[in-house]
C-alpha cells in the first residue's frame, strides 16, 4: 500500500457520503473530520502500488484493465492532483 493526498466528493448525506473517487483505497486522515467539506476537503489515503504509476501517482489505464466490467472501466476519477505523501 502506499500513501497519496486526494480530493474527496460527496455532500455527507446518507445516499452520497463523503469519500475519495476511487475503487480500492482506506482512508488513513480526512479533512471532512476537521468540518472542512467537498470540494475543499481532501484525504489522506492507501492504495495499492499496483494501481499507482512509478512517481506514485493514479494509473488510471491501470483502474481501467483492474476493473474492467465495471465503471471503472470507463471513469475518470474526480481526485484532483494526487500528490504522494
Amino acid at each position: 500500500m502506499k500513501r497519496i493526498r486526494v480530493k474527496m466528493v460527496g455532500s455527507g448525506a446518507s445516499d452520497d457520503p463523503y469519500r475519495v473517487d476511487l475503487p480500492n483505497y482506506r482512508i488513513i486522515e480526512a479533512d471532512t473530520d476537521r468540518g472542512i467539506r467537498p470540494p475543499k476537503a481532501y484525504a489522506i489515503i492507501e492504495v495499492p502500488r499496483d494501481e499507482l504509476t512509478p512517481g506514485g501517482r493514479i494509473s488510471r489505464a491501470t483502474l481501467k484493465k483492474k476493473y474492467k466490467g465495471s465503471r471503472w472501466e470507463r471513469h475518470e476519477p474526480k481526485i484532483g492532483s494526487e500528490k504522494p505523501v
